[in-house]
């Protein structure tokens, strides 16, 4: 009994050290490594077969690792947008790769550099280079380099290993070390080389063969894992050479995982199982208790929240992040808290509402196989139910004009229905685009001279749809009188689907098993924590499917409407509604 006894003050009393340090004077150094499109299962911490990890493995043994740790987004920008900002893709609303972090966020670099921080930011890939605003808060920040030899040409994204990430960050530390010793110091560096293509690290060989039944690519991602792991060692060795280990504090996670046929997919993440929206989580050094595993499930939206903690530091807006001491401090291996997890917008329209033991897909994929077009009105659809575009959700002062109807928050699938007269047609053409890559083929529309023409244009949309519909004018035809309406797909008349179908030209390449068939999904994470076997049909869990199924509009509509508050500069006048509580409580936050 007294070892025991011993043993619980012990624990007890690095629980209180790991976020203690917040009120002193001193204040840590903290360096944030994230690794882009790193699977927990695929390091040695996490129990993986093959030696990957050698070093990021030792610092889980020294440090804090949790085990169950989700993404909102498995998509680069979003990912690393909620990392730095602790908030919902839906909150900051950089929801793909081509968007740019809003001003009015407010970054964890921005909050530490507000408190005397010197701030340090090094990236490996273009897509989060400073003019998608991912330096805001930085002094110094990385994101230019040449083009590095043996690099694939036709990767749509620049790029650059880990050697040369790790140049440009040494440069940037001997800065540090040489003019602003005198503060402390924050690091966010970004490793990209895990990420396809991969590159033959021929000089890695590893004692263990090939995985029963896996992709060979496997054993190259692997060693992909392997090299960024032997740079990492390398910075964290620089950083000890400059004296900065003593402070320091060590956080190791990645921006979304990667899939090899599990569900369908091979050498991407376009969907969100757990090879996806898994990722790796380990703190390390500066009073962070040694030897522990943490199995309550977390967000990388804590990340910003907890580091700024142990500075004793908070964001200056609400956030979705908690703060990862609570966790450690109630012990409890799987709290009630859900997280709302939405699909890469260019491949997967479905979203997720995980909650221990439970996670639950709403499959909106299979709805987006056809458009329908028709010169005629659908009959049975009151034209009242119609309301005209205002000027900014359509550029008509040219050629192409492109119509841009509002996101839809409805719920359910349902069908928009955009019209528009046509009193003059020498001949026409149009595509429909669901952002960012969803799109129609072009479909023409010969001239008919004389005729006073009627154009729909019908197709399907789900929560956080935006359609784009483009038009190519000839000659000098006319169009006119835009509008637009949502129509539920209960209610839309059966007829409508005798009109032209436009088929999905994208969406047959990207079709799973999922996205085929009208069919949502239910996990049972207690006894099949991989996410493979569907519990969807299951009658006696009918019950939980509609909780779920109610829960996850709701928190999604709460994210959505509370992003526009944040963004507008009046989070700070919000009052929570006693809804907003409850969708605040069942998400843990209160």
């Amino acid at each position: 009994m007294k070892t025991k006894v011993v043993i619980m003050v012990s624990v007890l009393a690095s629980v209180l050290l790991f976020f203690s340090c917040g009120g002193e004077k001193v204040k840590p150094h903290i360096l944030l490594i994230t690794i882009d499109t790193l699977r927990r299962d695929h390091l040695g911490a996490y129990g993986y077969y093959r030696e990957t990890s050698p070093f990021i493995d030792r610092l889980a043994k020294e440090g804090v690792m949790f085990r169950n740790v989700i993404t909102p987004i498995p998509l680069t920008v979003p990912s690393h947008a909620s990392i730095l900002t602790s908030l919902h893709p839906l909150t900051h609303y950089a929801l793909s790769n081509g968007s740019i972090l809003n001003d009015k966020v407010q970054t964890m670099a921005e909050v530490l550099k507000k408190h005397g921080y010197y701030t340090i930011g090094t990236v490996a890939v273009g897509i989060l280079r400073r003019e998608k605003n991912f330096h805001q808060g930085f002094d110094s920040f990385s994101d230019r380099w040449e083009k590095e030899k043996g690099l694939n040409p036709k990767f749509p994204y620049a790029e650059r290993t880990a050697p040369s990430v790790n140049k440009s960050l040494f440069a940037q530390i001997d800065e540090y070390d040489t003019h602003h010793k005198n503060k402390p110091l924050f690091i966010w560096v970004h490793y990209f080389d895990p990420h396809t293509p991969y590159y033959n690290k021929a000089h890695i060989q590893f004692k263990s063969g090939l995985g029963k039944g896996k992709p060979k690519g496997i054993q190259l991602y692997d060693k992909e894992i392997r090299y960024l792991d032997e740079h990492i060692q390398m910075l964290y060795d620089y950083l000890e050479k400059k004296g900065l280990k003593k402070r320091l504090v060590t956080c190791i996670t990645a921006d979304h995982g990667e899939q090899f046929g599990e569900h369908g997919y091979t050498y991407g993440h376009m969907d969100f199982y757990s090879e996806t929206t898994y990722v790796p989580l380990v703190f390390h050094g500066y009073r962070i208790p040694q030897n522990k595993t943490i199995d309550t499930y977390v967000s990388t939206m804590d990340i910003g929240v907890t580091l700024l903690g142990m500075a004793g530091l908070t964001y200056d807006h609400p956030t979705e992040g908690v703060d990862l001491k609570e966790p450690i401090k109630k012990s409890r291996d799987h709290p009630d808290r859900k997280f709302l997890i939405i699909g890469n917008p260019g491949h997967s329209r479905s979203i997720q509402l995980l909650g221990y033991p439970f996670a639950y897909v709403l499959n909106f994929d299979y709805h987006y196989r056809y458009w329908y077009i028709s010169n005629q009105y659908t009959p049975g659809i009151d034209e009242n139910r119609f309301k005209p575009l205002r000027k900014d959700q359509m550029i008509t002062g040219n050629n192409p004009i492109s119509i841009h109807p509002p996101y839809v928050l409805d719920k359910g699938c349902n069908y928009a229905v955009l019209r528009a007269d046509i009193p003059r047609n020498e001949g026409l053409s149009l595509n429909v685009k669901i952002q960012p890559i969803l799109q129609t083929q072009k479909v023409e529309l010969p001239a008919e001279p004389g005729k006073n023409l009627h154009l729909e244009v019908v197709y399907p949309v789900t929560v956080l749809d935006r359609i784009r519909v483009i038009f190519y004018l000839k000659g000098n035809t006319i169009i006119e009188n835009f509008r637009y309406a949502v129509i539920p797909g209960k209610e839309f008349p059966k007829n409508a689907r005798s009109t032209e179908k436009i088929e999905n030209r994208i969406y047959k390449a990207l079709a799973t098993q999922r996205k085929r068939k009208k069919l949502n999904e239910l996990f049972d994470l207690s006894t099949d924590i991989e996410m493979e076997k569907n519990q969807v049909t299951v009658k006696k869990l009918n019950p939980v499917i509609m909780k779920y199924t109610d829960l996850l509009y709701n928190v999604f509509k709460y994210y959505h409407n509370k992003g526009e508050k944040v963004l507008s500069g009046n989070y700070k006048d919000t009052k929570l509604t006693e809804e907003d509580k409850q969708i605040l409580k069942s998400l843990g936050y209160l």
